[in-house]
């Protein structure tokens, strides 16, 4: 599997971002420094406040979740052996309508499925003019969040580190994009950087790798 080291605050690229199956990560991070975290490196795995863990996607959410934390020098034991514990959260926002005008040729493909047809050369409409076209596109917020804190017998315990990721997009299937998303946090947890826009291909080789490991719900 690729391992990538993140410095700075540059936006990375971890393969080529064109294609149908790239998509643009917002990462951010925020963790104590180094030498405060080398004795917490055996934590327990939670659903935080929402999620519920008795579910079927909760199981496969975290399953990929320890394969993350264990190639980022974390290993998740029961909470009784543990030192921290680290609260796993997700979801998908409620869909959002963009309307957006632009003008295309009269004799493109958008214009025909738009309903425009070119007319007569006596009339004013032509191959080589423009026609505004308008479109409704509806997109979802879609977030994966790492919240970890030192273990503590009273409350939530003070916070070590976390690390989330978001991504907008046409699809509401958490399940597609979220091997994505945790290939963008790859080097990032434990560490504190700017946030950052990480551009990740479906032909990734952390993509691939988290992919390959989908249980009984893989599509």
């Amino acid at each position: 599997m690729k391992k990538k080291i993140i410095l700075g605050f540059a936006i990375i690229s971890l393969s080529s971002c064109s294609g149908w199956n790239s998509y643009p990560i917002n990462v951010t991070a925020v963790a104590l420094p180094d030498n405060q975290l080398s004795k917490y490196k055996k934590c327990s795995l939670k659903a935080d406040h929402g999620i519920d863990s008795d579910s079927i996607l909760y199981k496969e959410y975290v399953s990929y979740a320890k394969l993350a934390l264990k190639d980022n020098g974390i290993s998740i034991v029961p909470d009784s052996q543990a030192s921290c514990r680290i609260f796993l959260s997700y979801g998908v926002s409620e869909p959002k309508e963009q309307i957006s005008t632009e003008y295309v040729a009269a004799d493109s493909y958008q214009a025909r499925r738009a309903g425009i047809r070119l007319v007569s050369p006596a009339d004013s409409l032509y191959k080589n003019d423009y026609v505004p076209v308008t479109a409704t596109k509806v997109t979802y917020e879609r977030w994966l969040k790492l919240d970890a804190r030192r273990k503590s017998s009273s409350g939530r315990g003070e916070q070590l580190w976390e690390v989330s990721a978001n991504s907008e997009g046409e699809g509401n299937n958490l399940r597609t994009v979220y091997p994505y998303m945790l290939a963008a946090l790859d080097g990032v947890i434990q560490h504190d950087v700017a946030p950052m826009t990480v551009y990740v291909s479906g032909e990734d080789a952390t993509v691939k790798y988290y992919q390959s490991q989908l249980g009984i719900l893989q599509d």
